[in-house]
Order: structure tokens, then C-alpha cells, then sequence
């Protein structure tokens, strides 16, 4: 957050020049008071459930992919259990999904996207693409995203499997109840 307030002190003393930095710092604005936002859902122990956590998830995929015009499908029974889920679970599997939908739309070129979310003794959430998928060893290309999502799955005790023919597909799977 700090580097963003940074950039907009310095956006905000260019309003003289040529270029468009007021649609910038609208930008910027936005994308800071969403990362505020997801603090403070994070840190609010009433969202402590299944249900919120993937109440969450659906509201801002759907903003994310509806900004970027990509149609998609959200599939999830509608009998939530009420189940606990601690801070850090809901904090991560937050995270690891809300990277995916960034990775499909900045990179995939997908035209439809489809998320599933089951749960039994553990939460499987299933997004797949219709993308131009991955090259082998493209995980170690892409920068810290894979690796900071397998590392946010692994403290929650859970996995990430990510396929990719004909698009991209990417499990993740965590034991409920931790």
C-alpha cells in the first residue's frame, strides 16, 4: 500500500503535464481501496465461515471477470455447511484464487471461464479456462505468482494441481475445519 499512496503523490504532481494521470490514479485509487477492503474482510472474525469465504470469492471473480468481459460460470451448491474456517484459511484460499482470475485474465486470452467450488471434509475449487494454456515449465517464467500460490496452499495444508490442454485448469484443495 505504501508504494501505491507513493504513486499517487507522484501522479498527483503531474496534473499539469500532457499525459492522462488522472485516469492512473482512478486506477490506482480503485485497486488500493480493494487491497483495504480485503484487509479488513481478512481481519473481521465474523467472516470466520465457509459461506463468507465463498461468498467472497464469488463477488469479486465476478466483478474481476466481468471488468474484463469474459464470460464465466460460478458453480457451488446452495446449501453452504456452517463451518468455520480460521483467518489465515480464508486469507490464503482468498489469495490463491483471486491470482488465478488474474492469471486468466491478464495472460490466458480465455474467452469463458468456469469456477466450481465442492466441499465435503475439504474445500475443492476448480477453475478452468479456455485459454491459450501454459508452456512446460512456464511456472518458473511467470515470476512469484505459482510459486507464492503453492506456498499460501501449503500453510492451509492443502494442495494446487494446474493443468494445461486445451486452456488451463488449476485444483485447489484444502482440508475444512483447520
Amino acid at each position: 500500500m505504501g508504494s501505491g499512496l507513493t504513486s499517487l503523490l507522484f501522479l498527483s504532481r503531474t496534473l499539469s503535464e500532457p499525459r492522462d494521470p488522472v485516469e492512473k490514479i482512478r486506477l490506482l485509487s480503485g485497486s488500493l481501496i480493494q487491497k483495504m477492503n480485503e484487509i479488513i474482510w481478512t481481519m473481521e472474525r465474523e467472516h470466520d465461515s465457509l459461506e463468507s469465504l465463498i461468498s467472497y470469492i464469488r463477488v469479486n471473480a465476478a466483478e474481476t471477470l466481468e471488468n474484463a468481459e469474459i464470460p464465466y460460470q460460478f458453480k457451488v451448491r446452495e446449501d453452504i455447511p456452517a463451518i468455520p474456517v480460521s483467518q489465515q484459511f480464508r486469507r490464503n484460499i482468498y489469495l490463491v484464487v483471486k491470482e488465478a482470475i488474474h492469471n486468466v485474465v491478464r495472460h490466458s486470452g480465455a474467452t469463458e471461464v468456469s469456477i466450481t467450488v465442492l466441499f465435503t471434509t475439504d474445500l475443492q475449487i476448480t477453475i478452468r479456462d479456455n485459454g491459450k494454456g501454459l508452456d512446460p515449465g512456464a511456472e518458473h517464467r511467470f515470476g512469484n505468482g505459482m510459486k507464492n500460490m503453492r506456498h499460501r496452499m501449503e500453510q492451509v495444508r492443502g494442495s494446487l494441481r494446474i493443468s494445461s490442454s486445451e486452456g488451463v485448469l488449476l485444483e485447489l484443495t484444502a482440508p475444512l475445519g483447520i
